[in-house]
């Protein structure tokens, strides 16, 4: 199967239906805002805003992070999203040697849903813990 993206995605796919399950989680956890108040044409890694930047990605403690979820998706079209199963470690390098024009929005997060590290298609890092 050929992949549309230049740099390889971390990590293996996970196959509906957990990942439809996995999605309409971590969606109703993070993307909670008052009616109007976020378009819902915004990317979720756009709005997630949080103490912590860019440094988390050499911070030990995320860094030994295992099994952690990589979503590439809008939140619009659950066919065309992605949900992937990876390492921390492969997610770092992911970001750091992804390409200029690879300009995806993406979020990771675990199963327990209390954290979340979104990066956006400007390359902008936030880390959120609830």
């Amino acid at each position: 199967m050929k992949s549309d993206f230049d740099t390889p995605l971390p990590g293996r796919d996970i196959a509906n239906p957990t990942k439809a399950s996995v999605i309409k989680q971590f969606l109703e956890v993070f993307r909670v805002f008052s009616k109007g108040e976020a378009p819902y044409n915004i990317p979720t890694a756009c709005l997630v805003k949080g103490p912590r930047g860019p440094e988390v990605l050499k911070d030990p403690t995320f860094l030994a992070r295992k099994n952690i979820y990589f979503y590439l998706g809008s939140g619009e079209v659950p066919e065309d999203e992605i949900l992937r199963i990876c390492d921390a470690t492969d997610l770092v390098q992911y970001v750091k040697q992804k390409e200029p024009w690879e300009d995806y929005d993406l979020c990771t997060f675990d199963e327990s849903m209390t954290w979340c590290l979104a990066v956006s298609h400007n390359d902008t890092i936030t880390y959120l813990e609830r």
